[in-house]
């Protein structure tokens, strides 16, 4: 059974974010009663992240275990629903993470390339894989960061900012090709 991931990740946002309000509410305050709840909160929004990368992880290896057995239509299939799983580790961003989380988004996208090429014709993936590697560049540069810290220099920022208006769009758009090329698939006699 398909999990809605629009009303998970609507939750997991909304304990993210009561979590740090209570969290930073409490280091102002000194108010123990305060305490309590945001870390429920946090280890709840650590755990509803896990349960989406394992369920993004599951996805991944049984369409790739599918793609084996040569069903590469259902293999296409669950990609896309691995791809729409796939988040960023938004309680842990280091630059080694995050380069992490942008190259197994990288991997799906290509397995998803691979079989619908298998079934007769590929996806317009460049500009989804373009901004993807430009993710994966700046955060695995130790140069786009400033020294001893995991902030990005002015640059670096820039170009992250030039490419994150575009990403949800081109998962977006990528998803919806899956979905389409597949039903095509399905419907034809």
């Amino acid at each position: 059974m398909p999990v809605d991931l629009k009303k998970f990740s609507v939750v997991q946002q909304i304990t993210t974010v009561l979590a740090v309000v209570l969290l930073l509410s409490y280091g102002k305050t000194r108010n123990f009663s305060l305490f309590i709840p945001g870390m429920v909160l946090g280890i709840l929004a650590v755990l509803l992240w896990l349960g989406r990368r394992i369920y993004e992880g599951d996805l991944y290896k049984k369409a790739m275990h599918l793609a084996e057995k040569g069903e590469h239509l259902e293999a296409l299939s669950l990609l896309a629903r691995a791809e729409e799983a796939w988040s960023i580790n938004e309680a842990h961003c280091t630059p080694k993470t995050m380069t992490r989380d942008f190259r197994r988004l990288a991997v799906i996208v290509a397995a998803a390339q691979e079989q619908a090429l298998e079934l007769g014709r590929g996806l317009d993936t460049e500009e989804l894989s373009t901004v993807i590697a430009v993710y994966v560049g700046v955060y695995s540069n130790r140069k786009s960061f400033i020294f001893g810290t995991h902030s990005l220099k002015a640059g670096a920022a820039a170009e992250i900012r030039s490419v994150s208006q575009k990403l949800p769009v081109l998962r977006g758009r990528f998803r919806a090709t899956c979905q389409e090329y597949c039903k095509s698939l399905v419907s034809r006699p």
